[in-house]
């Protein structure tokens, strides 16, 4: 068994541990036979690693770190941080919390680089941290599939975590710099995709039609499954989303109201407004925040203006918005 498997296998048992007896409900927009199911792949299909395999020790390049695998498949451990140069000294919930909540270091990173399955939390808000966990926490924000991991992970953790110590990684996240790790290609077709670490990803199978789909791969596997904050990825999009895409941020589509009234005319978010930045950032992610708005699983006064904004958009709409958000430097 390869590290990759080995650090494939433990993430999922971490995962199941971490969500039994939880569920999540929402309305019925989850089961339309449309659903996007691209958008929340699963974790593939590994074997369970042995004693010995989870006590192996890997590196990562220009990394001077070391760690067993075990301590890279256990959000309940202190986070392996690979490069602790390349950021501040961060609080105890970001890298080595007490109790049974999660470290927010491990699904998010040290540095907030975040990963596909999740936000990218470098250079959000203070504010705007702190309110989408108050979201989380009273059934505002769900994701628009019920059962899929992440989400039903952030929810819990968000139920658990200290008022204090949520200030502190709020803190500690708002002011790290954001750097986009998506390089964004359109085309017509992809190898038969596969999913694995929550990524649905070209595989080795035969051409077929991306469709309105975006596909997200990690440009070095393996340090992915490693955790390296440093990996890049490739996100394949259909022909003309980005210039589509732009063409609605723009005009605001069937809403008429252009996401830089709320996100900044760059995109990039700024004091006083009222949305996030948005540029650079993960387009599957993107895609699946348009899509809770759209079916009112993020919910609440704070997402009433994404509501609004989101109503007419198609899903082609929302996949081209997303390519052209995260094609954004």
């Amino acid at each position: 068994m390869t590290d990759v498997q080995t650090g494939r296998a433990s993430w999922r048992r971490a995962i199941a541990a971490g969500i039994a007896g939880f569920a999540v409900v929402i309305g019925a927009c989850a089961a339309k036979a449309s659903f996007p199911d691209w958008a929340y792949p699963g974790d593939g299909d590994a074997p369970a690693p042995t004693a010995s395999q989870l006590a192996e020790k890997v590196t990562v390049p220009r990394s001077d770190q070391s760690f067993p695998v075990s301590r890279l498949s256990d959000f309940h451990n202190p986070v392996a941080d690979w490069f602790p140069k390349d950021h501040p000294a961060a609080p105890d919930i970001v890298m080595a919390p007490k109790g049974s909540v999660a470290a927010c270091g491990y699904c998010h990173l040290p540095g907030g680089e975040g990963r596909p399955e999740n936000a990218s939390l470098a250079g959000l808000p203070y504010d705007y941290i702190k309110t989408q966990i108050a979201a989380f926490r009273s059934g505002d924000r769900n994701g628009a599939k019920p059962d899929w991991v992440p989400t039903a992970l952030m929810i819990q953790e968000a139920k658990g975590v200290s008022d204090a110590d949520l200030n502190a990684a709020a803190d500690y996240f708002s002011k790290l710099p954001y750097q986009s790790r998506f390089t964004v290609i359109e085309t017509a077709e992809v190898n038969a995709p596969v999913a694995g670490g929550f990524l649905l990803s070209p595989g080795k199978g035969p051409k077929e039609p991306l469709g309105t789909r975006i596909l997200e791969a990690a440009n070095a596997p393996d340090l992915f499954e490693h955790r390296d904050p440093q990996v890049t990825f490739t996100a394949y999009v259909p022909v003309g989303a980005i210039a589509r895409g732009k063409a609605l941020a723009l005009s605001g589509g069937p809403s008429q109201q252009p996401c830089s009234a709320c996100h900044g005319g760059d995109l990039r978010g700024g004091e006083g407004l009222p949305g996030p930045p948005l540029a650079g950032r993960g387009p599957v992610y993107l895609f699946r925040q348009l899509y809770a708005f759209h079916t009112g699983a993020r919910k609440g006064p704070a997402a009433e203006p994404m509501r609004a904004e989101t109503e007419d958009l198609t899903e082609a709409n929302m996949v081209d918005l997303a390519a052209y958000l995260a094609s954004l430097r």
